[in-house]
């Protein structure tokens, strides 16, 4: 059945100028895309963390209505998944917004150098981890695990001289603990260049999404198409949508400059520089943009501001704060010492730096202190700070 309208969207997608490798498209049911938002990847490792990630998609489907229709992976070639009980209405509008995916993969800088290999390196990786829990024991391998993740979620593992790549290279770490750090690099790396380009990746795929649709369906299915898509567009009150965000500055850029200022866009760009160069007050009023507070008593919210500036400023703060550059400062047998570099990242958040310190010390093996700037509580606020962990455990200094 799909195969009746893949190749007319494939070929309008072409007419627009977008090129991409064969997308293989299979449909799933929804049980596939529970354990595909939890875990990430098919076929990867198991881990407890991933359970609170199905649990909230489940969640999300059967009391919030919030269903997933599609799922695209950046592989070689794409994989794209449809949900089985989707309307023929509902897959067309999906296939295109995966070719608008497949386009943005294979030209975006940053994008078209992922891993496309990841889906049989994830596999190798759980095969590997299920062999290591047999020899090692379930429970070592998942404190280890914990560790890695810990340390490779909250520093930038695109920092080759960063924490990760030291541990790597430096802490005594026996071979099976030194090859599972390597692979959490590794992933950690691959869902970090996607997390680095959601705004701009969803807010294309949507764009083309609607350009491909709006010549492909009838009126009447223009219509309905249209009242379906403003459900996921909608915008929640004290979060962003990335598809509304990201659609709203792509029509901006198209109606100012042209689709050919689109596709070098599209080519040139992630999220941080995307909302930085081309945000405009237009987009912030019409998307409902604002920052907001914690009323004295804890009760409400407070919107703070609403101009372009402030708007900006607390977007790229979210956006990018969640990758600080963390480096080795001083090292001997004894003791490690790291530095928090800031820089547009912005600054750490203190309410993980317990679990973030035990895990370099379990790493590590040894006694460690960090010298960082963390956020205070306030609008975007830095404060210089220092943090240690020995076998006495976690302190926190000034």
């Amino acid at each position: 059945m799909l195969d009746n309208y893949i190749g007319e969207i494939r070929y309008k997608a072409q007419e627009l100028g977008l090129s991409f490798d064969q997308v293989r498209f299979s449909k799933r049911d929804k049980d596939f895309f529970h354990e595909l938002e939890a875990f990430g990847l098919p076929s990867r490792f198991v881990h407890w963390s991933f359970g609170g990630g199905y649990k909230y998609s489940k969640n999300a489907w059967e009391k919030l209505g919030e269903i997933t229709l599609e799922t695209v992976l950046v592989t070689m070639p794409p994989q794209a998944y449809l949900l089985d009980t989707n309307s023929e209405l509902q897959d067309k509008s999906v296939i295109a917004h995966v070719y608008g995916h497949a386009d943005f993969f294979k030209h975006n800088y940053l994008l078209s150098h992922a891993h496309k290999d990841m889906l049989n390196k994830a596999s190798i990786h759980s095969e590997t981890i299920e062999q290591y829990e047999k020899k090692y024991g379930k429970a070592e391998i998942e404190k280890l695990l914990d560790s890695c993740l810990v340390v490779c979620s909250h520093t930038d593992v695109f920092s080759s001289d960063g924490l990760p790549y030291f541990l790597l290279e430096k802490a005594p770490l026996d071979d099976h603990e030194a090859g599972l750090l390597d692979m959490m690099i590794t992933e950690s790396k691959y869902f970090s260049q996607l997390g680095r380009n959601r705004i701009i990746n969803e807010g294309w795929a949507s764009l083309i999404e609607d350009m491909i649709m709006q010549s492909l369906v009838s009126k009447a299915d223009w219509v309905e198409y249209c009242i379906s898509k403003a459900g996921v567009l909608t915008q929640p009150k004290l979060d962003v949508n990335p598809y509304t965000l990201g659609i709203a500055v792509w029509k901006a850029i198209k109606e100012k400059y042209g689709f050919a200022k689109c596709l070098d866009v599209r080519r040139d760009y992630e999220d941080l520089l995307f909302v930085d160069e081309f945000l405009t007050e237009d987009v912030c009023r019409e998307s409902n943009l604002y920052t907001y507070r914690e009323s004295a008593d804890k009760k409400q919210v407070v919107i703070e501001d609403t101009s372009l500036d402030k708007v900006k400023e607390r977007l790229i703060a979210g956006i990018d704060s969640r990758v600080p550059v963390i480096k080795p400062f001083e090292e001997s047998k004894s003791k490690l010492v790291l530095q928090h570099e800031q820089d547009v990242r912005g600054g750490l958040d203190e309410k993980v730096m317990p679990s973030f310190m035990g895990a370099v010390y379990r790493l590590w093996k040894n006694d460690i202190s960090l010298k960082a700037k963390v956020y205070d509580p306030g609008p975007l606020k830095l404060k210089e700070k220092t943090y240690s962990y020995t076998k006495e455990g976690f302190r926190k200094h000034g």
